[in-house]
């Protein structure tokens, strides 16, 4: 994931260069400059997100470069200690708001929530849905076991149903149900 993270956060910062020039200058609206963002820098930061199953440290990066997008837009650097929340607000928007107005790595999360919902509801005769029930034998090395997607997308879950619920089961559920 390392690599994908790296690739991704230098791609954002090359769309955020080339449109430096625009975003900096003030004959657009905030509105066109948030709109870029939703258009370009969201989708060139979280191309692949699907799948991805990362880390508070990685998901830090990506919300970086989204953060160095929006404070270019306003013309504020952190030398202004102007907080992420108050620049969120800034733009109308919130970490967990609806639709593109949340940020980046709540985005992502929705994703990887959709394609399980896809993946759950494909015919068993599709390779995709074969390579997700897919079962890899043998024995796994010392120490923790590696984190799966499906492991995240679990965790995704229970940050969404209330406590007491049987979280993953009532999510397969509503998959199939759809």
């Amino acid at each position: 994931m390392d690599g994908e993270i790296k690739e991704r956060t230098l791609q954002g910062r090359k769309a955020i260069g080339e449109l430096g020039s625009v975003v900096r200058g003030r004959s657009m609206s905030m509105g066109v400059k948030r709109d870029l963002r939703n258009s370009i820098v969201l989708p060139t930061l979280t191309y692949g997100r699907d799948l991805w199953k990362w880390n508070a440290a990685e998901q830090s990066k990506i919300r970086a470069v989204e953060m160095n997008y929006l404070r270019t837009v306003m013309g504020i650097t952190r030398m202004d200690r102007v907080s992420n929340m108050e620049v969120y607000e800034h733009f109308g928007m919130t970490e967990k708001a609806v639709g593109v107005n949340c940020g980046v790595v709540e985005w992502a999360k929705r994703s990887a929530l959709r394609w399980y919902g896809h993946v759950r509801r494909m015919p068993e005769d599709r390779l995709a849905k074969k390579v997700y029930q897919s079962d890899v034998s043998g024995e796994n090395g010392r120490g923790r076991p590696p984190m799966t997607w499906e492991g995240k997308v679990e965790e995704y879950i229970k940050e969404r149903v209330p406590r007491g619920r049987r979280g993953l089961e009532v999510a397969k559920e509503a998959c199939q149900a759809r």
